[in-house]
């Protein structure tokens, strides 16, 4: 009886290394057709680049490079969070082909993502949609600080504004993470208090 168990599931884990296998070669292979697209498709954009000086393509190649690496490090953290292990550049990679796929209609890169780390690491959906609310939560905490920032070193008069896309953001991101100390990775609440509980 175990013998036959112990077969069952070694099948089992056997077909789910196939599927896994299958999924991740049609993906390679849709990344790479969709690349491809992009590129004819935009060909005039690409050209154009040739007229940029090297200094300005330097930097416009170091700024997107550290914003991939920003992305691979928020996707790790947060799958961290949730009991999946990978590799940094791996991460980096990820977010470089959501970042790509996301051209397409219907944020082909993002439902991508969700299947891979769902194939290949265990990612659970809700998961993913819980790591997909936390690096968007952190793009829009970054643009609207670094807006509020630049109008508050230009002295703009609308100082008001400027100190709410400053300030506010910041508030609102450190509610979130506090939300979510007070919270495991279930998202079961472990507040002390009853009444917090009940509202988060």
């Amino acid at each position: 009886m175990a013998e036959t168990e112990s077969g069952a599931r070694t099948g089992l884990s056997g077909r789910r290394r196939a599927v896994a296998f299958w999924v991740q070669t049609l993906l390679t292979l849709a990344v790479v057709a969709a690349i491809a697209w992009l590129v004819y498709d935009n060909w005039d954009a690409f050209t154009s680049i040739l007229d940029v000086g090297p200094v300005e393509f330097l930097g416009i190649s170091a700024a997107v490079l550290c914003s991939f690496i920003i992305l691979g490090v928020m996707i790790q953290a947060l799958a961290n969070h949730f009991g999946a292990r990978i590799p940094l550049p791996q991460t980096v990679l990820l977010g470089l082909m959501t970042t790509t796929l996301n051209y397409l209609p219907m944020k082909t890169g993002t439902v991508v993502e969700g299947i891979v780390l769902r194939t290949r690491y265990g990612v659970s959906f809700s998961h993913f949609i819980a790591l997909v609310a936390g690096t968007n939560s952190m793009h829009i905490w970054a643009t609207f600080t670094v807006a509020g920032l630049f109008l508050l070193v230009e002295g703009v008069d609308e100082q008001v504004l400027a100190w709410s896309l400053f300030v506010l953001p910041t508030v609102g991101l450190a509610g979130l993470v506090w939300w979510g100390s007070r919270h495991d990775a279930s998202g079961k609440p472990t507040h002390d208090s009853k009444i917090v509980r009940g509202i988060v």
